[in-house]
């Protein structure tokens, strides 16, 4: 079942809500948040969910799916992208969906910092 998650670049006004399929692996999801809010996949991240880290050098990060950390609605996640410039981000279980939406961003608000400015704006 798709699932449609709200991603906000904490303490700023930049947020995206997407949808993408439960299946999709934590691996998966750091690039459609690149793509969603419009960074370029320069940076090391790291997700913490479910009391752990996941990041590119963990193999549960190809293995373990969104499925598997949203637990129900209002489930939440840290992404963080840019360990030098340290972007934060909430990730949020909205909604289960019937299907997928076209689009991977179905709504958002606010333009991303530029990759390596440091800076909102």
């Amino acid at each position: 079942m798709p699932l449609l998650l709200r991603i906000t670049l904490d303490h700023t006004p930049v947020w995206r809500e997407v949808g993408v399929p439960e299946n999709l692996t934590l691996a998966s999801l750091h690039l459609g948040i690149q793509q969603a809010m419009g960074w370029e996949n320069k940076h090391l991240y790291v997700f913490k969910a479910i009391g752990q880290r996941f990041g590119p050098d963990d193999m549960d990060d190809e293995s373990i799916t969104i499925k598997a950390v949203f637990k129900s609605l209002g489930t939440s996640i840290r992404y963080i992208y840019d360990f030098g410039d340290w972007w934060e981000h909430t990730v949020t279980l909205e909604e289960q969906c019937l299907r997928l939406a076209e689009e991977l961003v179905v709504a958002g608000e606010g333009v991303c910092p530029a990759e390596d400015s440091g800076v909102v704006g």
